[in-house]
């Protein structure tokens, strides 16, 4: 379907492109890490702040799909511009990282605002596996792949993506979408109270979680290199890549709520367990396992699911950004805190338990808020995959007689 197509190309790879860009800046020595540090927390901000603009315009503009083309085709032509115009300069790596970050986040809102519109919450989940899936592994594939290509092909790529992008727009200009007039004829509208109570129940541990994965990354790229660090994200990715998949299908079968409080537990639990050994490898790698499984599953969860859960009647777009938002932020503040050297007086195994402390105390907290998958939607998942079944036993006694 051409909006998962959006998605998939919109999101996890543009943000792995321009940020593994300057990050390549670093790598080749043409600046030093402090200016990449800078241009990165500049990144991250902006990313954050123009998803809020961009939700708030795309509101008003009540076309989503139109405000959705313009941006798709205007940051297809702005990024490859500004890389032309680029000339290596304290500045202009600045300017860059603002323009770059403003552009990556302006549209995210729209385009999760209509993935969450033309699925319904029966089937949000297997759906958002599969997209998360799809699209963070070319992402990944950017990431990995760019700095072979950083002198010799980088401009080329970065031309053939947004022609990409570009083209990925095409089937849908002719299609006429209003999100919010589809919004209006959903499920029972529930009150903006109880709506702000979910939000922040679900929001708070989520920037939890981001936060202690970004200072989990800069404490062991400090302590352990940037080796080590290498070889614990890809078993991560690799675990966290194969529990997207089963994630969305697991909370489309028994709800929301228990997939995201096992995942908690789990890193937890890892984190408790790291903390009585932090300097071990098997230990680490073990952690790192764990770790993929309950990334793979609250990614799903809080890039795609629960927002649209949530937002199925309200302002789906702003809930979208504030949800994506903490992430970006939480970046931000890892940066900062990393800078000011804070983290070099905690002892490793002390910051692992405090961490694992923090977590557990988010489980209460998930626990209070609601389950954003109805009883009514359960429901009909068991009563189809029932019916599925008996078909297939009449199906099977059928042949036999």
């Amino acid at each position: 379907m051409n909006y998962l197509l959006i998605f998939i190309l919109n999101v996890y790879p543009l943000y792995f492109l321009l940020r593994t860009s300057f990050i390549c800046l670093y790598e080749i020595g043409i600046y030093p890490s402090i200016v990449v540090l800078n241009a990165l927390s500049i990144f991250h901000v902006t990313i954050a702040v123009s998803m809020i603009v961009g939700a708030a315009f795309s509101y008003k503009m009540n076309e989503i799909l139109s405000m959705l083309q313009y941006w798709v085709v205007l940051s297809s032509l702005i990024i490859p511009i500004a890389l032309f115009a680029f000339t290596y300069g304290l500045f202009e790596i600045y300017s860059l990282a603002l323009l770059w970050g403003f552009v990556a986040g302006f549209g995210i809102p729209a385009i999760l605002t209509m993935f969450g519109d033309m699925t319904t919450i029966e089937e949000r989940g297997r759906i958002a596996g599969f997209c998360t899936f799809v699209s963070f592994l070319i992402g990944l594939i950017f990431a990995s792949s760019m700095p072979s290509l950083f002198d010799s092909a980088y401009i080329w790529l970065i031309l053939g993506f947004s022609l990409t992008r570009f083209v990925s727009i095409i089937p849908l200009i002719k299609q006429k979408y209003l999100s919010h007039i589809l919004i209006e004829e959903k499920i029972v509208k529930k009150k903006s109270i109880q709506l702000r109570f979910i939000f922040f129940s679900l929001l708070l541990p989520w920037f939890v979680f981001c936060v202690i994965n970004q200072m989990a990354i800069a404490v062991a790229t400090s302590v352990f290199g940037y080796q080590m660090v290498i070889i614990t994200n890809l078993l991560t990715i690799s675990v966290g890549l194969s529990a997207m998949i089963f994630a969305g299908l697991l909370v489309d079968i028994i709800g929301r709520r228990v997939p995201m409080v096992t995942s908690f537990s789990l890193i937890g639990i890892g984190m408790g367990l790291l903390a009585l050994s932090p300097y071990s490898s098997t230990m680490i790698l073990f952690y790192s396992g764990l770790y993929g499984i309950a990334w793979g599953c609250l990614t799903v969860l809080f890039v795609l699911v629960v927002w649209a859960d949530i937002a199925e009647n309200s302002k789906p777009d702003l809930y979208y950004a504030l949800g994506l938002s903490a992430y970006f932020v939480s970046t931000f503040l890892v940066n900062q805190i990393n800078y000011s050297g804070v983290l070099g007086f905690l002892d490793l195994g002390s910051l692992y338990l405090i961490s694992a402390a923090i977590l557990f105390l988010m489980i209460p907290v998930v626990f209070a808020s609601p389950e954003t998958l109805p009883p009514e939607a359960r429901d009909r998942i068991w009563l189809e995959w029932y019916a599925r079944q008996a078909r297939r036993i009449r199906e099977h006694r059928a042949r036999l007689s």
